[in-house]
C-alpha cells in the first residue's frame, strides 16, 4: 500500500528516534520563525499567529524542496550567495519593523481599531521571512542527509518525507506558542492605549531577528 511504501522510506526505529528527538529540540528552540509568529500573535491575535505559522510552514517546505534538489547546496557552497541571501532577509525584516511603526501606529480607523495587516499580507510576509533565512535551508542540507539511505529507495523521496515530518513538528510547536501569545493580542485589541507600546515591541522583535541574520555565520 501507499502508506507502507512511505514507511519503508523512513530510517529504522533507533535512527528515527534520534531524528525525532532532534526535531523536537530544534522546534522548541526560539528562532526567527517562532519569534515572527509570536510578534504577529501579539500584534493581531491568535488568527494572525496561525496564518503566520501556515506561511512559515510553506516557506519551510519550499526550502526543503530546494535542498532536496540541490538549489540550497549552491547557496551553501558560495559565501557571496549565502551572505547576499541573509542580508536581503535582514533588510526585509527591517522594512517590516519600520512598517509596523509607521502604518501600525497610525490613528485608529472608523471602527476605532488600529490599522491591521490583512491575513494574506501576513501569510506572504511569513513565507518570505522563512525563505530569506539561509540557515533554514542549510539546516536541511546538514541534518536530513544523515537519515537517508539509498538502499531504502529514492533519496529525494526520503529527504522530502523527513522534511515534511520536521516541518509539521516544528510548526505545530510554533502554532501552540502563537496561540498562547495570541491571548495577549486579543487583550491589546480591547485596550488601545497600550497599542503603541505593543507596536514598538513587535518592531523590536523584527529588528532582533534581522540582527540575528546579519550577525550569523555558517556555524
Amino acid at each position: 500500500t501507499r502508506t507502507a511504501d512511505m514507511l519503508s522510506l523512513l530510517p529504522n526505529w533507533p535512527a528515527f528516534s534520534v531524528f525525532m528527538v532532534a526535531t523536537l529540540a530544534v522546534g522548541a528552540a526560539p528562532g526567527p520563525g517562532m519569534m515572527f509568529a509570536v510578534a504577529r500573535s501579539i500584534g493581531q491575535g491568535r488568527l494572525a499567529g496561525a496564518v503566520s505559522v501556515l506561511g512559515l510552514s510553506l516557506g519551510s517546505f519550499m526550502l526543503c524542496l530546494a535542498a532536496a534538489f540541490g538549489v540550497a547546496a549552491i547557496i551553501g557552497a558560495s559565501q557571496i550567495a549565502y551572505d547576499g541571501f541573509r542580508y536581503l532577509g535582514a533588510a526585509y525584516l527591517i522594512y517590516l519593523a519600520v512598517r509596523v511603526l509607521v502604518v501600525g501606529g497610525a490613528l485608529p480607523g472608523h471602527d476605532g481599531k488600529p490599522h491591521r495587516d490583512s491575513l494574506g499580507r501576513i501569510f506572504r510576509q511569513a513565507v518570505a521571512t522563512n525563505l530569506m533565512n539561509p540557515k533554514s535551508g542549510m539546516f536541511y542540507i546538514a541534518f536530513l542527509p544523515q537519515f537517508t539511505d539509498p538502499e531504502r529507495g529514492s533519496v529525494i523521496a526520503q529527504f522530502i518525507l523527513l522534511g515534511v515530518i520536521f516541518n509539521v513538528t516544528g510548526n505545530s510547536i510554533n502554532l501552540a506558542v502563537a496561540y498562547f501569545f495570541g491571548h495577549i493580542g486579543d487583550w491589546l485589541a480591547r485596550h488601545l492605549r497600550v497599542w503603541r507600546l505593543q507596536q514598538w515591541f513587535t518592531a523590536s522583535i523584527f529588528m532582533a531577528i534581522a540582527g540575528h541574520l546579519i550577525l550569523a555565520d555558517r556555524r
